[in-house]
């Protein structure tokens, strides 16, 4: 519905315009499906404001005692992939599996037959809504942030992870793969249930690593995710383009 939107209302505006602005070359690429001509492209990431970094804590100091805790946070919807997750759980033995976000639909109750099915249902807690304080202890308690999305056209749950010491594991399909991949702030994981919980327990089995983890991706938000940063990228696209106000 929203192709045909756009190619019998927006494409003209489209076409007029200066540049489009993309967040991560996921969706560049994704522009390809519109098959007509388009502007300029520019990609300009997502930001993350500094009231919900946690600049003051030290990394090796809050992993010391995480245990073998993961976390997905984000809404309950199927595109977030935790019909792969739950099932890899099968495969991380001792491990916990925090899940919190608002579930619009219902789909909780569907979640929780399949760990019940793949026998983790003790291992796996649903948390409903989490924000605030309470979402920074999450991101503390964790020992990886998973976000094993099938469609995720960015992923600021990962600047919300980066910002507090929480190192990632994604999927391909999420927008910031390769900068999690080209930081060495997290991990890149397959999305097939065995293949992750084994891709999982690796990097649990290797906390040292998961703590310099946690230390880049807190230098990455500062680097290059700050919003002052972010508003320098914005401001040199105008002008490259020469957009007038």
């Amino acid at each position: 519905a929203k192709l045909a939107w756009i190619n019998l209302i927006e494409r003209k505006t489209i076409r007029q315009a200066a540049f489009l602005h993309v967040t991560t070359e996921h969706e560049a690429e994704a522009l390809g499906s519109f098959n007509f001509q388009l502007p300029a492209v520019e990609i300009i990431p997502n930001g993350i404001g500094s009231e919900e970094a946690d600049f003051g804590g030290d990394a090796m100091e809050t992993s010391a005692t995480k245990g073998d805790t993961i976390l997905f946070l984000g809404r309950l919807s199927w595109e977030k992939g935790l019909d792969r997750l739950i099932p890899a759980m099968a495969h991380l033995p001792g491990v916990t599996l925090l899940v919190a976000g608002n579930d619009e639909r219902g789909y909780r109750v569907a979640l929780e037959a399949l760990a019940a099915q793949h026998g983790v249902a003790s291992r796996v807690r649903f948390l409903g809504s989490i924000y605030g304080r309470e979402k920074k202890r999450l991101f503390h308690a964790a020992s990886l942030m998973v976000l094993p999305s099938y469609s995720e056209n960015f992923g600021n749950v990962i600047l919300e992870a980066w910002a507090m010491g929480c190192p990632v594991a994604v999927t391909q399909e999420v927008g910031l793969a390769s900068v999690v991949r080209e930081s060495g702030a997290g991990i890149v994981v397959p999305g097939e249930p065995h293949l992750l919980g084994a891709a999982l327990m690796e990097s649990l089995n290797r906390p040292e690593m998961l703590i310099t983890m946690g230390m880049r991706g807190k230098q990455l938000v500062v680097d290059r995710f700050s919003w002052r940063a972010i508003a320098q990228q914005m401001q040199a696209a105008y002008v490259a383009h020469r957009v007038s106000k």
